[in-house]
C-alpha cells in the first residue's frame, strides 16, 4: 500500500493528537504519536475530536463534511469545515460539545451512507447546535460529494447561497393527534342490578358501594357463586328438552380493578362449605379402609365355600366394595381437561372452575395450541349437559354422567383481545357460551369506605342462601354414590309466555342486515342463557321450587339482553381488519420500548406474530398512514447500534 494523504487531527491549540492515513488502494488508518517522532498505529487511549478542531472551534459558523479531503476543500474556499474520524460510519454522540452554540451546515455525499451520516449528526447536533441545516448539493452524480462539486465550479459565495436557502433541520416528529387504529369502541350500558333477585340485588349493590367496584364485576361474581351452589339441584324442562343450571361467565377487568377481593368475597361459602368437607373427609377416609377390609373379609369367607350356588348368592348380597369417599374438591382455578374429568369422576358431582386471573387458565397448558380445541369443545360439552366418555390404555375407561360444571373467568382486557382473535374459542362455540361483560374502571375515582362488608345483613343473609344450597343433599340417581339425578323445573305459564317471546324477538333480530347478525352465534344461544338464570334465580329465591315464575324469567331476559348488548359493543372492534389489530398490538409494545424502534428490533424482539421483516414494513406503514410514527431519514443509533430504518414513535 502507498501513503497518499495524511490528515491531522489537532487540539483546539492545534497540537497533533492523532492521524488519519490514506493509501491507495484506498483505505484509511488511524495513527497515534509515540512520543519519539514515530507512529502507533491504533487509537486506543485516545479521544476522538473532529477533524480540524484548531481551526472550527472560534468559529461560528460551520461545515461538517463526510471526509477529511472534502473538509480541506471547503476550507480552501474560506469557511471552517470538519468531519468525524472514520467518515460516513464515524459520528459519535461525544463529539456533540464541540458544536453547542454554532450555526451548522451538513452536507452529505450523494448516496445511501452520506444521507444516513447527515441524518445522525443532525439529529445529534439539533438542541446542543445553535442551528443545524442539512445541505444537498445539486448536479451531484451518485456518489458524487462536495469535492466534485467544487472541481465541477462551486464557489464559496454560491455554497453559502445554498445554506441560506435551506430550512432549518427538524427532527422527526409524530402528529400530536394521530388517528386511531380502530374504531373507537363505545362506552358500555349500565349493569341491570335490579335484574337480580332480591338477595342477589342487596349483596351486589352493598359490596360495590363498600369495595367501591363496578357494579358488573361483583353481579357476575355473586351469579356465578350461586350457580354453582345450586347447579345440581335441578334442571329446567321445557317441551321434553332438559336445560341444565351450568352458567359460563368472563368478566373483563383491569389489573387493580379489585377482581380478587370480589371473586373471594363471592365464593367464601363455597371455600368454607370446602374446607368443611375436607376435613370430614379424612374421617371417612377412615371409616372406609374399616369397611373395606370387612368387605374383603366377608367375600373371603364366602369364596371358601364349596357351595357354588350359596358362594354366587352370598357374594350378590354381599355386593361390590365400598365406594370411596368423594374427594372434598368444590372449585378448581387453571385445570386440564383431564383433571376436570377426573375430579368429577372421583369427588362430588357439581363443580366450579373459577378464577381470578382467568389468564392463567387461557394462557396455560389446557388452552395452548396442541389442547384448545380439546379443551374448549369438552367444556362445551359440559355446559350442554353431556354425558362425557374417557378412554385410555392405561388408566382404563371413564364414563361420566350427571355433571354439572359451572365458570368464572376473571380476565384482563389483553386476555379478551386474545380470546376475541381466537378461531377455535369463537368458531368452536365455546364463547357463545359464555356471560361476558366489560365494565368500565372505577380506579381513580375510588373513596375509601369505612365498613366492612362481612358483617352487613346483605352479606349474611346472601352466605346464609348459600349454606342452604351448599349444605342440603344433591339428588343422585338411585345405586350411584355421585351421579346427578336433579329434579325438574318447569316453566310457570306466564313465565314461557316471556320465554317465548324473548325467543322468537332475538331470532328475528339474527337475519342478514339485522343488529344481532354479527353476533348471531351468542343470539342463538340468548334464551337458553336467559332460562338457565332464571332456573338459578328460581332456586335462589327457593331451593324447593318447582316452577320457574315470570319475574324470574323477565330478570334472566333483561340480564341476557345487557350481555348481548357487551358482545356487540366488544365484538366491534374484532370486525376490524387483522392488520389494524396487529399494529395495535404492536404500537404497544414499541411504546414499552422507549420513542425509537428500528425495524430488526420489531422483527426480531417484538410480538410473535411479527416474524419477517415484510410484515414489520407493513406494520410501520400503518402506523405512519395513522400518524403513530415517523421515519427518520437515514436512519440513526437505536440501543448502540446505527440502523438505517428507523421510526419516531408517539407516547
Amino acid at each position: 500500500m502507498k501513503e497518499i494523504a495524511a490528515y491531522d487531527y489537532t487540539d483546539e491549540s492545534s497540537e497533533t493528537l492523532y492521524q488519519v492515513v490514506r493509501f491507495e488502494p484506498k483505505e484509511f488508518r488511524a495513527r497515534r504519536p509515540d512520543g519519539n517522532g514515530g507512529w502507533i498505529y491504533g487509537l486506543n487511549g485516545i479521544n476522538r475530536v473532529p477533524y480540524r478542531l484548531h481551526d472550527i472551534h472560534g468559529a461560528r459558523v460551520v461545515v461538517v463534511c463526510e471526509g477529511e479531503k472534502d473538509a480541506d476543500n471547503v476550507h480552501r474556499l474560506g469557511l471552517p469545515a470538519t468531519c468525524a474520524t472514520g467518515g460516513a460510519n464515524g459520528w459519535s454522540e461525544s463529539l456533540a460539545e464541540y458544536f453547542r452554540g454554532k450555526r451548522i451546515a451538513v452536507i452529505p455525499d450523494n448516496d445511501e451512507p452520506g444521507e444516513r451520516y447527515a441524518a445522525e449528526v443532525a439529529q445529534n447536533l439539533h438542541g446542543i447546535a445553535e442551528m443545524v441545516k442539512v445541505v444537498r448539493l445539486p448536479g451531484l452524480p451518485e456518489k458524487g460529494d462536495v469535492t466534485d462539486w467544487i472541481e465541477a465550479g462551486g464557489t464559496k459565495s454560491l455554497l453559502l447561497e445554498l445554506i441560506n436557502e435551506v430550512s432549518e433541520y427538524k427532527p422527526a416528529v409524530v402528529s400530536e393527534d394521530p388517528d386511531p387504529l380502530r374504531r373507537v369502541m363505545p362506552a358500555p350500558e349500565p349493569y341491570p342490578v335490579d335484574a337480580l333477585p332480591p338477595v342477589l340485588r342487596a349483596v351486589v349493590r352493598k359490596t360495590a358501594d363498600i369495595y367501591q367496584c363496578p357494579p358488573a364485576l361483583a353481579g357476575q361474581s355473586f351469579i356465578g357463586a350461586v350457580a354453582l351452589a345450586v347447579q345440581g339441584h335441578a334442571d329446567v324442562e321445557i317441551d321434553g328438552r332438559t336445560v341444565p343450571l351450568c352458567v359460563f361467565i368472563i368478566t373483563v377487568g383491569e389489573s387493580g380493578e379489585r377482581k380478587s377481593a370480589i371473586d373471594k368475597l363471592a365464593l367464601s361459602p363455597v371455600h368454607d362449605h370446602q374446607r368443611n368437607l375436607h376435613d370430614s373427609y379424612q374421617l371417612q377416609v377412615a371409616e372406609w379402609e374399616a369397611e373395606k377390609l370387612t368387605w374383603k373379609k366377608q367375600r373371603d369367607d364366602i369364596l371358601k365355600s364349596k357351595n357354588t350356588l350359596a358362594t354366587k348368592s352370598n357374594l350378590i348380597e354381599l355386593g361390590l366394595e365400598p365406594y370411596p369417599p368423594l374427594e372434598p374438591m368444590l372449585v378448581c382455578e387453571e385445570p386440564t381437561y383431564e383433571a376436570i374429568q377426573k375430579t368429577l369422576h372421583r369427588g362430588h358431582p357439581s363443580l366450579g372452575l373459577f378464577s381470578d386471573e382467568g389468564g392463567r387458565f387461557i394462557g396455560g397448558h389446557a388452552m395452548n395450541t396442541d389442547n384448545r380445541l380439546k379443551t374448549s369443545a369438552g367444556l362445551s360439552g359440559f355446559w350442554d349437559g353431556k354425558s362425557v366418555t374417557r378412554t385410555r390404555a392405561g388408566e382404563g375407561n371413564i364414563t361420566l354422567y350427571g355433571k354439572r360444571l359451572s365458570m368464572h373467568l376473571m380476565i384482563q382486557p389483553v386476555v379478551l383481545d386474545e380470546i376475541l382473535s381466537s378461531d377455535i374459542l369463537t368458531q368452536q362455540g365455546l364463547l357463545t357460551r359464555c356471560l361476558l361483560t366489560c365494565p368500565e374502571s372505577t380506579i381513580g375515582k375510588r373513596k375509601y369506605q369505612e365498613q366492612s362488608i362481612y358483617v352487613t345483613t346483605e352479606y349474611r343473609e346472601f352466605c346464609a342462601v348459600m349454606a342452604t344450597a351448599l349444605e342440603t343433599a344433591l339428588p343422585t340417581r338411585e345405586g350411584t354414590h355421585n351421579e346427578l339425578e336433579p329434579r325438574r323445573l318447569v316453566l310457570s305459564p306466564k313465565a314461557k309466555q316471556a320465554y317465548m317471546g324473548f325467543h322468537d324477538h332475538i331470532e328475528s333480530l339474527m337475519g342478514e342486515d339485522r343488529p344481532l347478525h354479527p353476533v348471531r352465534g351468542y343470539a342463538s344461544k340468548a334464551a337458553e342463557h336467559a332460562l338457565r338464570l332464571a332456573g338459578v334465580f328460581a332456586l335462589i329465591e327457593d331451593l324447593s321450587a318447582e316452577e320457574i315464575l315470570v319475574d324470574q324469567m323477565e330478570y334472566g331476559i333483561t340480564l341476557v339482553q345487557h350481555y348481548l348488548e357487551e358482545v356487540l359493543r366488544l365484538s366491534h372492534n374484532r370486525l376490524d381488519d387483522p392488520v389494524l389489530i396487529l399494529a395495535e398490538r404492536c404500537l404497544a409494545w414499541i411504546q414499552s420500548q422507549g420513542e425509537l424502534i428500528s425495524l430488526p428490533d420489531l422483527y426480531n424482539l417484538g410480538p410473535n406474530a411479527v416474524r419477517s421483516k415484510d410484515k414489520a414494513l407493513d406494520v410501520m406503514r400503518v402506523l405512519e398512514e395513522h400518524r403513530w410514527a415517523a421515519p427518520i431519514p437515514g436512519g440513526c443509533e437505536v440501543k448502540g447500534k446505527h440502523r438505517r430504518q428507523v421510526w419516531r414513535v408517539t407516547q
